[in-house]
């Protein structure tokens, strides 16, 4: 798979330039956040960042929950080509801006709510804060009842020339004096983030990731998916924290494939992946729970005991005591290891993996749902094979 010498900024701009900015881009509490809105608020932040000294060599603390916030400033400072500077926003007033002072960043983005916890410490950083609220992207009728809620929390917070509102600054009422001056070119190589982890062991230490590392991600959860471009009608379901920057510095070894229809709509496939901190990605371990299963939300749910064998299979208390149960004699076994070359050699890195075929398979096993998924499916199948045999022809005529 090719990974562009990009920003995460540039790649995610580049990858949905196909898209109308009247696109849904984020959904929070039924507020919808369009592409054009989006990237217009990354914009005006990344100015105003670039105004107060976020530039190439210098890092912003983003200290933030998992509220679209987080995800606007995460971009506008990629922009600015600052370092990410991920902290868990849990942590005590001290430890804050210890990593202010002691990183030397030229700025900050924190929560609202948790500010008072923080006042104290934050008087003499030096760097002006951001400060944002879980109530700058609700929608309008849940507004007013969560501001009344946190008011009181609010009102600790000194805002002034050091200290902002979020809200104001996307909202142009912050001046950044900034002009239109072109943003760097930002390379794939360039660090991106700074990751903070106690790791297994508990010793602390930073991780740092370089653009690169995000563009591999997003392009992967494309490969995982069939590889096909994204349009209006794609979303994907965020659980991983912010400020574990989406779970970058750790590894995948397992996939385990469930049946269509267990969590939603008969026909949508889903896939569980399974992480760890400071391991390698030496190989992928697939359960295929799909292939020749059946279930139904209304009635034939998935139930614990449907997956024993597979906690059996996954020996979690010791990964290197895995044995698979596929094999040229079993060519059924439902569980396999998959080394990484074998994945890296694959199609756009493709990791929908099937190895298991069902005698007697018909049409008549599925459902209409599922039919137009399969052919769906083999249609992408042909035509990327079709666009390969084309590029060979093409270059043994040249």
């Amino acid at each position: 798979m090719q990974y562009f010498d990009k920003s995460m900024y540039r790649h995610f701009a580049d990858n949905t330039a196909h898209l109308p900015d009247t696109n849904k881009c984020i959904s929070y509490y039924g507020r919808t956040l369009s592409k054009g809105e989006f990237f217009r608020h990354c914009d005006v932040l990344a100015e105003y960042l670039r105004s107060v000294g976020a530039k190439q060599g210098t890092n912003v603390v983003l200290c933030l929950p998992n509220i679209p916030d987080a995800i606007v400033a995460f971009y506008a400072i990629n922009k600015t080509g600052a370092v990410v500077n991920a902290v868990h926003p849990l942590v005590t007033g001290q430890a804050l801006a210890g990593f202010i002072k002691d990183m030397k960043a030229c700025a900050a983005v924190i929560f609202e709510e948790f500010y008072p916890g923080y006042a104290e410490y934050l008087k003499d950083v030096g760097v002006p804060i951001i400060v944002a609220s879980a109530a700058d992207y609700l929608p309008c009728l849940y507004k007013p009842f969560y501001k009344l809620k946190t008011a009181k929390k609010a009102k600790a917070v000194p805002y002034g020339d050091k200290v902002v509102r979020f809200a104001d600054v996307i909202n142009g009422k912050v001046n950044t004096a900034c002009g239109q001056a072109p943003f760097p070119e930002i390379k794939g190589s360039d660090i991106a983030v700074y990751m903070h982890s106690g790791g297994t062991t508990g010793d602390s230490k930073t991780v740092m990731l370089d653009n690169s590392a995000f563009n591999c991600l997003a392009d992967n959860a494309l490969a995982l998916i069939g590889g096909k471009p994204v349009d209006d009608r794609d979303g994907m379901l965020m659980v991983l924290p912010i400020f574990h920057t989406f779970g970058l510095g750790i590894c995948m070894h397992t996939i385990l494939r469930l049946p269509t229809g267990i969590f939603y709509a008969n026909g949508v496939r889903a896939n569980v992946l399974f992480f760890s901190k400071g391991v390698k990605t030496e190989s992928v371990w697939f359960y295929d729970y799909r292939t020749g299963i059946k279930h139904t939300l209304a009635t034939n749910p998935i139930k614990r005991s449907d997956l024993d064998d597979f906690v059996a299979c996954y020996h979690a208390d010791d990964l290197s005591a895995r044995k698979e149960t596929w094999s040229a004699e079993n060519p059924n076994g439902r569980w396999r290891r998959f080394p990484v070359s074998d994945i890296l050699s694959r199609d756009k890195t493709n990791l929908d993996i099937s190895w298991i075929k069902e005698e007697g398979e018909s049409a008549d096993d599925y459902t209409l749902a599922e039919l137009f998924s399969i052919i769906e499916e083999k249609s992408r199948n042909i035509s990327n094979a079709v666009k390969s045999l084309k590029k060979l022809i093409g270059d043994i005529e040249e």
